[in-house]
């Protein structure tokens, strides 16, 4: 999910939200959408900022052994910081 200001279409960043449980497809989808909606209530004011690009990836696979090891990443290829200039104090007479 992505976040976008409506005052100048500007794209703050995404979000992402895993689920566990035992549900089917699309009730993954309900519990992910519900948990990416309060997400974005909580951070941004609905009038001047909208959601969109929601994507769901589900994958489900069945353990055949009594054991295993899930392994799961969520990785960002980029992310915006500020950039801190140092201020230089102003001499005085």
């Amino acid at each position: 999910m992505k976040v976008r200001r409506l005052s100048d279409g500007y794209v703050i960043g995404g979000w992402a939200a895993e689920y566990k449980g035992h549900a089917d497809e699309e009730g993954v989808k309900k519990v992910l959408k519900s948990d990416l909606d309060g997400m974005f209530k909580r951070r941004f004011p609905k009038d001047d900022h909208e959601m969109f690009e929601l994507k769901y990836i589900v994958r489900v696979h069945e353990v055949e052994n009594s054991y295993g090891t899930v392994l799961s990443s969520i990785c960002f290829c980029s992310f915006i910081y500020p950039i801190a200039t140092p201020s230089v104090p102003s001499e005085q007479s």
